[in-house]
């Protein structure tokens, strides 16, 4: 589970109101987080049946890093306007 689960999960229930709003969340979890999962799990077993578990780990840590620089890159000074006129 990633930190910002139960952000996404909230903008999600936003999005839709009403009946519809178990069933969003539903397809959401279902579909997005699921897949992910399985995307991950899957690459991480071909890497290392076929390169070996070091390579498994250094795959998961560039991954991570990735993803730390694409944070770091964000304009939050942006965000933060976007959600003050949006409010």
């Amino acid at each position: 589970m990633d930190i910002s689960r139960e952000i996404k999960l909230s903008k999600t229930g936003e999005s839709k109101t009403g009946d519809g709003q178990g069933s969003a969340m539903g397809m959401y979890g279902g579909i997005c987080e699921n897949s992910g999962i399985m995307a991950g799990a899957f690459s991480g077993g071909f890497v290392w049946n076929i390169f070996g578990p070091r390579a498994t780990f250094l795959l998961g840590s560039l991954v991570c890093m990735i993803g730390i620089i694409m944070c770091l890159s964000l304009n939050t000074q942006g965000i933060i306007q976007v959600n003050k006129h949006s409010n």
